[in-house]
């Protein structure tokens, strides 16, 4: 009986754990780790790709990154109005601490890399508003910089969210009956 409440009591203490979660995405890899007071518990990082040796035309590139950001930010929009009360159990129970966007654009044309610079610039702020709207955003670092002479595309990112277990688990489960709900409205 003793042992039972002690594994029940370690479970409860588990629940409410301080979490620390990154996500990270360099050179084409996206990895995840898990952090509990400092200590990593959890990191899930792909092997490594072998780069192609195809090159992409970059204008190119940069336009399917341009429209990938836009269907995010829509989807993120969508998913935001699923339920009014997700949308508050995420502001009050997880913060993002932090978001580190370093990205470098250039199709080796001025101006379409000015101008590919500056629309990348406007859909970037419009996601972290969109997403600064669902839950705060402690500080952001968004670095866009156009490289002028060169067919370039690269992104590196970061974003630590801090919750507790028992807040992630709950929030999803009120998201899944919520989406559960809507698709039995929908039909």
């Amino acid at each position: 009986m003793l042992i039972a409440l002690g594994i029940i009591a370690i479970i409860v203490l588990l629940l409410f754990l301080p979490l620390r979660i990154v996500f990270s995405y360099h050179e084409k890899v996206f990895s995840t780790k898990v952090f509990a007071f400092g200590v990593q518990i959890f990191k899930h990082s792909p092997k490594t790709q072998k780069k192609d040796k195809k090159k992409d035309n970059a204008e190119e590139t940069v336009k399917k990154a341009e429209k990938s950001v836009g269907k995010l930010s829509e989807k993120i929009r969508r998913y935001a109005s699923i339920s009014k009360k997700a949308t508050t159990l995420a502001r009050k129970y997880a913060k993002i601490k932090s978001i580190t966007l370093k990205m470098k654009i250039g199709t080796g044309d001025a101006p379409s890399t000015a101008i590919s610079t500056g629309i990348m610039w406007g859909q970037v702020y419009t996601l972290i508003g969109i997403i600064g709207s669902i839950m705060y955003i402690d500080k952001h670092d968004v670095e866009i910089t156009p490289v002028y002479n060169e067919n370039v595309l690269s992104l590196d990112g970061e974003c630590i969210i801090e919750s507790r277990i028992v807040y992630i688990i709950f929030i999803a489960i009120t998201i899944l009956i919520k989406i559960n709900s809507r698709k039995g409205k929908e039909e």
